[in-house]
């Protein structure tokens, strides 16, 4: 009796005590430095009396789900707010447990072992709140680009319509034929980047199809060396 009274004394956690009308008949000293209660303050007053309002309904509901599971171990652990003595909020992860009577199979009790989570759901909102954030400017910077792309796009088709129809006109020197072929093929060039970056935008939203198309690669090597000779030359 005394190794295990030593054990609940000293324990970290808090180890509870309540009948089948919740109340509490025992509580460990630790109860003291989570919520700032002695345990001679709660015992004989309902476990209700210390979870906050709103978490009340789901606890039960909880509660009574492990209670009649038929494999005790199989319960998963109860997360709820307390309400401290000072009225801070403590978020508390529960394991609790029936005790049956060894003769008649009943229950007449319930023990319990709670665990301060506090600093731990305050890092989950912290990290739920950083992931929302990061959500909200992926979808930013999506949008800054599918729009940035569609307003380049709309200059950069004239610019490439303009080069066709110059180098379709009848009697243009050659120089200027060539020059308009390079700025017909740059545009191009560009334009497909453009549309390569909206596809990146359609990729994030899940959206992209593909849409393959033969090509030939001898003429996309020349229009390649073609685009750069001016500046190889230099």
């Amino acid at each position: 009796e005394a190794r295990y009274r030593d054990l609940a004394e000293n324990a970290i956690d808090i180890i509870a005590l309540y009948d089948l009308n919740s109340t509490f008949e025992y509580l460990s000293p630790s109860v003291m430095a989570v919520l700032g209660y002695q345990p001679e303050e709660l015992v004989g007053r309902k476990t209700f009396d210390i979870i906050h309002p709103d978490d009340i309904e789901r606890t039960l509901e909880a509660f009574r789900a492990n209670v009649e599971m038929a494999d005790p171990s199989a319960a998963k652990p109860i997360e709820y707010r307390a309400i401290a003595k000072d009225g801070r909020e403590v978020w508390l992860e529960a394991h609790p447990k029936a005790q049956l009577d060894p003769e008649s199979g009943k229950v007449i009790r319930f023990q319990d072992v709670a665990r301060d989570v506090t600093y731990r759901k305050a890092l989950e909102a912290e990290l739920e709140r950083k992931c929302a954030e990061a959500e909200a400017a992926t979808v930013a910077k999506t949008d800054f680009l599918a729009n940035m792309s569609h307003e380049i796009r709309t200059p950069l088709t004239g610019v490439v319509g303009f080069a066709d129809l110059l180098n379709d006109i009848e009697g243009l020197p050659e120089t200027a034929q060539r020059y308009a072929r390079r700025i017909s093929t740059a545009g191009k060039t560009l334009l497909a980047v453009v549309n390569d970056i909206l596809d990146f935008s359609k990729l994030e939203a899940g959206q992209l199809e593909l849409d393959p198309h033969k090509f030939e690669p001898l003429n996309f090597i020349r229009e390649t060396v073609d685009l750069v000779t001016a500046q190889a030359k230099n």
